[in-house]
């Protein structure tokens, strides 16, 4: 376990880690972390710091040549729609730290020597919100006209219907969730705001998620989004995630010749009640890490091992990049070890629902009749 001060040599994650909330300046958009020579996965402990180099060297006596692993924010400026994304990428993590000059003007409120340079290899974790933009997918909701059906559900929802319109249009709707009306004894979502009048006022705008399937995945509103939006507008996501992400990775070489991966994330409501960014779309690395069968440390072969790095990546980037007016919605991830391949992208839930839900509930049957039958059925017999 991580920062488990009763195996010796290991560092206490309470004393080590700082709150990424308590870094000491907002213009600080950089996170390095530093690993034992194993994989991150088997990392036995974990530093952070808030500079890209390491000043801590406490315990450490065999890693001076072990390279940093560290997330680093890029701010490319405040986005409205329809802007050249990548040149406003290069523009901000040019070398000279001053701009190219070649690409699109950047606002002049951007810092570019608080942002990274680009390098091979690293990983450029991206909103869908700015790739969105970029694509010219959002709507003036103004000029959406309502159907009766979308009157019919806003009704019942309290959500605007001009929204309920777009979910519509993009999506199935599965069905929805009263988080305004969840009642006492669980973790609401007021228990966590910064300000209860601003949160009270966030839910009345918004007391329902509609549960959907768009684009071959579970989701919450079809990934519509009225925050960050500009003027009276909605953002839809990319229509084809893993395309944009493509996309974004052979601009970059073509036009600055740098190889990276790249990776769209989009915030997802999690079963435990907040949010989690995922990987929606990816391009040069494989969104899976395989190591099933691989031994553990007593040799036996493991079960797991089949992580989905391109998920992780995604909810390791959110740390820097945040949901509200952090304005970091490119998080560059470096110094991690992957396969670089240009013909992966990120699944579908539908793949696993196709592959798997008759095992499953025919697994789910028998385990109950072997609950309440006193009959033994060998393992394997169907």
């Amino acid at each position: 376990m991580l920062g488990d001060d009763t195996v010796p040599g290991r560092l206490s994650t309470k004393r080590r880690i700082k709150r990424f909330t308590d870094l000491p300046s907002p213009s600080t958009r950089s996170v390095t972390f530093r690993h034992s020579p194993t994989a991150i996965r088997r990392s036995t402990w974990l530093v952070a710091d808030t500079t890209e180099t390491d000043l801590d060297t406490e315990r450490r006596t065999d890693t001076e040549t072990e390279p940093q692993r560290s997330f680093h924010g890029v701010d490319v400026g405040l986005l409205e729609g329809d802007e050249d994304l990548v040149g406003l990428l290069l523009e901000a993590t040019a070398t000279d730290r001053e701009g190219s000059g070649d690409g699109p003007e950047l606002a002049p409120d951007v810092d570019v020597k608080a942002n990274p340079t680009l390098r091979d290899g690293d990983i450029l974790v991206i909103s869908s919100k700015v790739v969105s933009l970029a694509e010219g997918r959002y709507v003036d909701l103004e000029a959406v006209p309502v159907s009766s059906r979308a009157d019919r559900i806003a009704d019942v929802t309290g959500i605007d219907p001009r929204e309920v319109e777009l979910i519509l249009r993009e999506s199935t709707v599965l069905g929805a969730i009263p988080i305004a009306d969840i009642g006492p004894g669980v973790d609401r979502l007021e228990d966590h705001a910064v300000d209860p009048e601003a949160a009270s006022a966030a839910l009345e705008s918004l007391p329902s998620l509609l549960v959907t399937f768009w684009n071959g995945r579970f989701c919450t509103n079809a990934g519509i989004d009225l925050s960050n939006s500009p003027g009276e507008s909605a953002t839809l996501l990319p229509a084809d995630p893993n395309a944009s992400a493509r996309r974004i990775r052979e601009e970059i070489r073509d036009r600055a010749g740098i190889e990276v991966a790249v990776i769209v994330a989009d915030s997802e409501l999690s079963y435990r009640g907040g949010s989690v960014d995922v990987a929606i779309g990816c391009a040069g690395i494989d969104p899976v890490d395989s190591n099933f069968g691989a031994t553990d440390l007593f040799g036996t072969p493991k079960l797991g091992g089949v992580d989905l790095q391109a998920d992780e990546l995604a909810a390791a980037s959110a740390l820097l990049s945040g949901q509200a007016a952090e304005r970091t919605p490119i998080v560059v991830a470096r110094g991690l070890d992957y396969e670089v391949d240009d013909d992966v992208a990120v699944g579908t839930d539908s793949d696993l629902i196709r592959g798997g839900l008759w095992p499953v509930l025919k697994r789910t049957i028998q385990v109950k009749i072997a609950d309440t039958v006193p009959i033994r059925v060998p393992f394997g017999v169907s």
